[in-house]
Protein backbone atom coordinates (compact mmCIF):
# COMPACT_ATOMS: atom_id res chain seq x y z
CA UNK A 1 0.00 0.00 0.00
CA UNK A 2 1.59 3.44 -0.95
CA UNK A 3 4.46 1.90 -2.64
CA UNK A 4 5.29 0.95 -5.77
CA UNK A 5 5.49 -2.38 -6.48
CA UNK A 6 7.62 -2.55 -9.17
CA UNK A 7 9.91 -0.73 -7.14
CA UNK A 8 10.08 -3.18 -4.19
CA UNK A 9 12.68 -5.61 -3.56
CA UNK A 10 11.98 -9.19 -4.04
CA UNK A 11 13.39 -12.48 -3.24
CA UNK A 12 11.85 -16.23 -3.32
CA UNK A 13 11.19 -19.07 -0.32
CA UNK A 14 10.92 -22.12 -1.59
CA UNK A 15 7.64 -24.28 -0.49
CA UNK A 16 10.47 -26.44 1.09
CA UNK A 17 11.77 -24.10 3.26
CA UNK A 18 8.19 -23.15 5.01
CA UNK A 19 7.58 -27.04 5.54
CA UNK A 20 10.56 -27.18 7.07
CA UNK A 21 9.66 -24.66 10.06
CA UNK A 22 10.62 -21.55 8.74
CA UNK A 23 10.84 -18.77 11.30
CA UNK A 24 9.37 -14.97 10.80
CA UNK A 25 12.70 -14.22 12.24
CA UNK A 26 14.88 -16.05 10.00
CA UNK A 27 13.24 -14.54 6.85
CA UNK A 28 13.65 -11.32 8.28
CA UNK A 29 17.39 -11.70 7.90
CA UNK A 30 17.26 -13.45 4.56
CA UNK A 31 15.72 -10.43 3.21
CA UNK A 32 17.83 -7.98 4.92
CA UNK A 33 15.48 -6.46 7.10
CA UNK A 34 17.41 -7.80 10.02
CA UNK A 35 20.82 -8.13 10.63
CA UNK A 36 20.38 -10.92 12.72
CA UNK A 37 17.59 -13.15 14.18
CA UNK A 38 17.69 -11.45 17.53
CA UNK A 39 17.73 -8.03 15.80
CA UNK A 40 14.43 -9.43 14.20
CA UNK A 41 13.11 -10.50 16.84
CA UNK A 42 13.56 -7.10 19.20
CA UNK A 43 11.88 -5.69 16.12
CA UNK A 44 9.05 -8.12 16.39
CA UNK A 45 8.68 -7.07 20.01
CA UNK A 46 9.20 -3.66 19.39
CA UNK A 47 6.08 -3.66 17.26
CA UNK A 48 7.96 -2.84 14.10
CA UNK A 49 7.34 -5.84 11.63
CA UNK A 50 4.00 -6.04 9.80
CA UNK A 51 2.96 -9.35 7.57
CA UNK A 52 0.92 -8.00 5.17
CA UNK A 53 -0.19 -5.33 6.12
CA UNK A 54 -0.64 -6.96 9.95
CA UNK A 55 0.99 -6.43 13.07
CA UNK A 56 3.08 -9.34 14.67
CA UNK A 57 3.65 -9.51 17.94
CA UNK A 58 5.18 -13.57 18.40
CA UNK A 59 8.44 -12.99 17.90
CA UNK A 60 8.41 -17.17 17.46
CA UNK A 61 5.84 -16.64 14.94
CA UNK A 62 6.55 -19.25 11.88
CA UNK A 63 5.79 -18.58 8.21
CA UNK A 64 3.44 -20.98 6.89
CA UNK A 65 2.42 -20.99 3.07
CA UNK A 66 -1.27 -19.51 4.32
CA UNK A 67 0.58 -16.72 5.02
CA UNK A 68 1.34 -16.16 0.88
CA UNK A 69 -1.60 -14.43 -0.67
CA UNK A 70 -1.46 -15.06 -4.45
CA UNK A 71 1.53 -16.56 -4.04
CA UNK A 72 3.50 -13.86 -2.61
CA UNK A 73 3.83 -11.96 0.88
CA UNK A 74 5.22 -8.76 2.12
CA UNK A 75 6.75 -7.50 5.04
CA UNK A 76 7.37 -4.35 6.03
CA UNK A 77 10.07 -3.00 9.09
CA UNK A 78 9.02 0.17 9.99
CA UNK A 79 7.23 2.57 8.18
CA UNK A 80 9.65 2.76 4.55
CA UNK A 81 11.53 -0.68 4.70
CA UNK A 82 9.38 -2.98 2.26
CA UNK A 83 10.08 -6.49 0.70
CA UNK A 84 8.36 -8.84 -0.66
CA UNK A 85 8.49 -13.07 -0.53
CA UNK A 86 7.24 -15.13 -3.67
CA UNK A 87 6.22 -18.16 -2.99
CA UNK A 88 8.55 -21.07 -5.56
CA UNK A 89 7.25 -24.38 -5.79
Amino acid sequence: AGADAAHVPTSAVGAAALAGGLSLAQLLVDCGLAASKNEARRLIRQKAIKLNDALVEDDARPVQAADFVDGQLRLRAGKKRIHQVVLRG
